[in-house]
């Protein structure tokens, strides 16, 4: 007599959720089980100390652009500075160019060369 259809799905949906095992194959299960939480945690570990790294790579970085950013404004307002000073002299209010070039001159000599590209 056959077994009707309802039972033999059942039978084989029970055979497919519950399969017989080797003792290899609990082996594998136990040892897949016992080494997944510490591989997990191994890993966030990494993850959270790349972070970490990347966060202190880019905080460096960014206080050396505003070192940076703020030695370059210096500069540029040292040199307005000095630029406004030159368009104060005599010579220039003559309109004496050829002295003003000669008194330029002298003065990126004695100021070592900072507005070299004036000259």
């Amino acid at each position: 007599m056959q077994r009707p259809v309802r039972l033999r799905l059942a039978l084989r949906l029970t055979r497919l959720l519950h399969p017989r095992l080797s003792i290899s194959g609990w082996l594998i299960i136990v040892s897949l089980m016992a080494s997944l939480p510490p591989l997990a945690f191994s890993t966030l570990l990494v993850y959270h100390q790349i972070t970490d790294e990347q966060a202190k790579g880019r905080a460096s970085m960014e206080a050396r652009a505003k070192v940076a950013a703020t030695a370059l404004g210096r500069e540029i307002e040292s040199l307005r500075i000095e630029l406004s000073a030159l368009a104060q002299a005599e010579t220039l209010r003559r309109n004496d160019l050829p002295a003003f070039y000669e008194f330029i001159t002298r003065v990126v000599r004695r100021t070592d060369a900072r507005i070299d590209s004036i000259a």
